[in-house]
């Protein structure tokens, strides 16, 4: 991350920490108590995606260098997450293909978005944020109509991918400053 400081970059990777948490609370969720997911799954996919948008707008602060792709992040994610969040039981079962749609459409160009900052600034926890919101958004995009008995397991897994293995790339990058920056 060019012309930051090391709090600066503490700073990133405690909010990538946050929300590699925040996806393995979400998967773990999913897979304990899919009954209840079953009717919470929008609700808590809204709130996700309002928290990243939140998280990604300090992150555009922060970094201002990027500020348009993620700037594009912050505002699909806090649309999908509003959209959500306004209709829960609506959305899933009336609308749920078109929500689904879109939700994929924001999951996949974040997910191009996350993995062109991560390889650019060398921060593989952002890099694979990325690469798993590709997967979910292609996955979304692929199976519309996909059963809604399989939306927690899918979304489960998917959340618990991305946070598990943002979590060990940012603390992999931390303890290998080479690997994190190169300029180190």
């Amino acid at each position: 991350m060019k012309g930051q400081g090391r709090g600066d970059e503490q700073g990133f990777e405690t909010l990538t920490v946050i929300q590699g948490v925040i996806c393995v609370v979400f998967g773990a969720l999913l897979f304990a108590l899919p009954a209840a997911a079953l009717s919470a799954v929008v609700v808590m996919l809204g709130a996700y995606w309002l928290l990243r948008g939140g998280l990604t707008l300090v992150q555009a602060v922060m970094v201002p260098a990027q500020w348009l792709l993620r700037g594009l992040v912050v505002v699909l994610s806090v649309v999908a997450g509003a959209l959500v969040l306004q209709a829960p039981l609506l959305g899933l079962f009336a609308i749920g293909p078109a929500i689904l749609v879109f939700l994929g459409l924001q999951a996949l160009v974040a997910g191009v978005a996350e993995t062109f900052l991560g390889a650019q600034e060398r921060h593989g926890g952002v890099a694979m944020l990325g690469v798993v919101n590709i997967v979910f958004g292609a996955l979304l995009l692929t199976t519309p109509a996909v059963d809604v008995t399989l939306l927690p397991p899918t979304l489960g897994a998917v959340a618990l991918l991305a946070g598990v293995l943002s979590l060990y790339l940012t603390v992999r990058s931390s303890v290998e400053p080479s690997y994190a920056n190169p300029r180190a």
